[in-house]
């Protein structure tokens, strides 16, 4: 990731430990440091600050911002997709669909608190294409 042409700019909490911070530095990397997210209104309190919920990803959009990132492709797992999502971050979500049915314990496509329909995020079609036996759904906030 480093070695990659261009600039790498990794951003990283408070507690971040000092070798690896370190390493990084030395392979290139720039570092920039955010302040932890608050945690999710009606959440119970993290008994230690690194448990809440991550980094504050409206700080790192605004830094971006200010750097003249005018896009940010966001290519993750559930929770920071679910974070993204969660706090109204994005502009688009794109979601490649294959023909499978998973069952209940498969890994989930967000990490969304969404336990009733009321609790479900309105999304509006983009686009939606075949590519080969995939469907790829590009959608956006409704």
């Amino acid at each position: 990731m480093v070695s990659a042409a261009g600039p790498c700019l990794i951003a990283h909490g408070e507690t971040a430990p000092a070798e690896p911070r370190a390493a990084l530095e030395r392979a290139g990397a720039e570092l920039l440091v955010l302040p932890l997210a608050a945690r999710p209104e009606g959440a119970p309190e993290a008994p230690r600050p690194e448990e809440r919920r991550g980094l504050d990803l409206t700080a790192l959009l605004a830094e971006l911002g200010r750097r003249e990132c005018n896009e940010v492709l966001v290519e993750c797992g559930a929770t920071l997709a679910g974070a993204f999502v969660r706090d109204g971050l994005f502009d688009e979500l794109i979601v490649y669909m294959a023909p499978t049915l998973l069952g209940r314990d498969a890994r989930a496509l967000l990490d969304l608190p969404l336990n009733r329909m009321a609790d479900q995020v309105r999304l509006r079609w983009a686009d939606v294409r075949h590519l080969g036996d995939d469907l790829r759904l590009t959608l956006a906030p409704a």
